[in-house]
């Protein structure tokens, strides 16, 4: 405390008090900047869209096993008032959470046609692979799947997908 008042003292003598002065101001100033950018960063409106978001988990099965590494779409039928899709990856469980902004952020209440893709590769990695479906192609195209999938109002945690392959 004493150093800290002969340092005060000593400045204020050999630069006067205009110095020490608009030091603590600088440091008041930017202090307030610093506190108002934060609130501004912080503060950031999400998008409006994202507030309806429910939870949306399932599994994809194949002949009654689970798929491992499949992509499912959910492609909005007509009548849903969100017009937002929703899409997931099952892993080897063949579990899958769906992402509609960010990830596993859950999907909007609503019907679905869906569509899942699954492949692997055929051949060497050298030349690049071709890559075969493991399941039919009709599952391919939401219009074909004939998977329609109904998100209720607080959201499912339990959608299963069974797969028949032809």
């Amino acid at each position: 405390m004493v150093n800290s008042i002969y340092t005060i003292w000593q400045c204020r003598f050999e630069y006067g008090t205009t110095l020490i002065t608009n030091h603590i101001m600088n440091k008041n100033i930017r202090f307030l900047l610093l506190v108002l950018s934060c609130l501004v960063l912080g503060c950031q409106p999400k998008d409006p869209r994202a507030k309806n978001l429910v939870p949306g988990r399932g599994q994809i099965l194949l002949n009654d096993v689970p798929l491992a590494g499949a992509s499912i779409s959910f492609n909005t039928a007509p009548d849903n008032k969100f017009g937002i899709s929703s899409a997931g990856r099952s892993d080897g469980h063949g579990n899958f959470t769906l992402t509609t902004f960010l990830p596993k952020d859950g999907t909007h209440p609503g019907n679905y046609f869906v569509s899942i893709s699954a492949t692997e590769a055929a051949g060497e990695f050298i030349p690049p692979p071709e890559f075969r479906s493991l399941i039919s192609e009709r599952y391919n195209d939401p219009q074909t799947s004939g998977i329609v999938v109904e998100i209720p109002a607080k959201g499912s945690r339990n959608i299963v997908i069974n797969l028949q392959s032809e």
